[in-house]
């Protein structure tokens, strides 16, 4: 083998196997490199018969003569060391490197898309109940406050300003404040029939159903469906039902253990 294929072997033992691996795209470069390595190992044909091989003269001319024996003895010729021949490419590793750009790009979308997921979740407007523990809770509504809400010239029943929500089955939610209500510096959560509602009236008929924050407790109404509550609830909710409304800020949300 002369210098010119051994450094044409290195060179496509470079691309094959290499860090910059590309041979797999060539296939005249992996015939090429199948001959070199034969040749290297005795293994190829015409080492024996003559024949000329790829990038070299024949395989039985040897370029200089043989020297002139002068009856010294001489020491026994080392046999060449060649760097064993390198496996062939693992088809697995190779096809890895292909696809690895595109499972990088493929986990950034899917981790993207959970933390989106997460924020929504959080965003929704889903919250736990406080409850003791029973399976057949769940959240029926959440009310957000009504822009159309009118507490009267002197605020609600002279408590001041006053936050109306959506009406929930003939309910009204209302969100005042605590001072007029012995709970100063907090915020108080009262139900009414909203049949029994008149801005500015001076009393009401009808039950009230109320609660004031404690610290970082919200202000939870809880009560049970009966002959008193409006029938639009009694149609939707069976008498005996306990429902829950809980304050959250600008949103109440509504649960029943139904």
């Amino acid at each position: 083998m002369t210098e010119a294929d051994r450094a044409e072997l290195a060179a496509l033992r470079e691309r094959a196997y290499g860090p910059d691996a590309d041979i797999d795209a060539d296939p005249i470069a992996q015939e090429r490199l199948q001959q070199l390595e034969a040749d290297l190992q005795g293994i190829g044909g015409g080492a024996d018969d003559g024949e000329e091989r790829p990038g070299g003269g024949p395989a039985s001319v040897e370029d200089d003569p043989p020297a002139a024996d002068d009856g010294a003895p001489h020491p026994a010729a080392e046999p060449a060391r060649h760097p064993p021949a390198a496996p062939p490419p693992a088809a697995g590793r190779s096809l890895l490197r292909r696809w690895m750009p595109a499972l990088w790009a493929l986990s950034l979308i899917i981790a993207a898309a959970i933390a989106v997921g997460m924020s929504l979740s959080w965003a929704a407007v889903v919250f736990a109940p406080i409850s003791r523990g029973s399976d057949d809770i769940s959240q029926v509504a959440v009310l957000t406050p009504d822009a159309a809400f009118e507490a009267g010239e002197e605020g609600f029943f002279w408590m001041g300003a006053a936050r109306g929500f959506t009406v929930f089955e003939g309910l009204l939610p209302i969100a005042v404040d605590g001072e007029q209500m012995g709970a100063e510096g907090s915020e108080c959560l009262a139900l009414m029939r909203m049949a029994d509602y008149t801005p500015g009236a001076d009393t009401i008929e009808g039950p009230v159903y109320w609660s004031c924050d404690a610290g970082a407790f919200p202000a939870t109404v809880e009560f049970v469906v009966d002959f008193q509550a409006p029938q639009q609830l009694r149609e939707r909710f069976a008498d005996g039902t306990a429902l829950q409304f809980v304050l959250d800020g600008d949103r109440i949300g509504v649960f029943s253990d139904e």
